[in-house]
């Protein structure tokens, strides 16, 4: 039980909403697990109930806890890359500056990414979706409200604030990727070929629309 509360033991310094945050997850799986354990007649042993519970609650803190350390990893393995990304340029990056400068091994870095291309790709997608959800482009607030607009004109300089503010936040690796050779331009044709997809898909929409 220790373990699946030690991440949040300074209470009383914690606030109602960041205490939902830390437990939210957790909470939901220990009343998922007490309903399964009601519906099967667990109820008529409470001890092992408790102890059911108890135990569904840790495994839950403890799972959040290793997912958010190894996002917090994979964040300071991509901020060396940015970091030796500006000061190396692709040709000069390897798996093993970035490694030593985010203070974790090249093994891990591999495991998280892959290898360079992949590593430098990753940073990429992170820039220019500005963090590391798991949402696609199209599934995030600001392009869904974009495209709820009404008005075509609202649409339009809506679309083209979304792409400057893109275009300035992965600026920097695009002129290291231009300057980075063969292997930099394969990652660039990706990157331009999955923009491709997405300009297609907003100008079908507006067809679409009738805008």
């Amino acid at each position: 039980l220790l373990a699946g509360i030690g991440p949040v033991i300074a209470w009383r310094r914690a606030t109602a909403a960041n205490l939902w945050r830390t437990f939210r997850i957790p909470v939901g799986v220990l009343a998922v697990t007490l309903v399964v354990l009601l519906a099967t007649g667990a109820g008529e042993h409470p001890a092992a109930l408790v102890m059911f519970c108890c135990a569904a609650f840790v495994l839950a803190a403890v799972g959040q806890e290793f997912w958010n350390g190894t996002r917090a990893r994979r964040a300071m393995i991509l901020d060396a890359c940015r970091a030796e990304l500006e000061h190396s340029g692709y040709a000069g990056l390897t798996v093993r500056a970035v490694a030593e400068r985010a203070s974790v091994s090249q093994e891990t870095v591999y495991k998280s990414f892959g290898g360079k291309h992949e590593l430098v790709k990753a940073l990429y997608d992170v820039t220019l979706a500005g963090d590391d959800r798991p949402v696609p482009m199209a599934e995030r607030p600001e392009v869904r409200d974009l495209l709820g607009a009404t008005d075509p004109a609202v649409t339009v300089a809506g679309y083209a604030r979304l792409a400057r503010r893109i275009s300035e936040r992965v600026g920097v690796i695009v002129a290291a990727l231009s300057a980075g050779g063969a292997e930099a331009a394969a990652i660039i044709g990706e990157t331009e070929a999955e923009r491709f997809v997405g300009v297609t898909a907003f100008v079908r929409h507006v067809e679409s629309t009738g805008r």
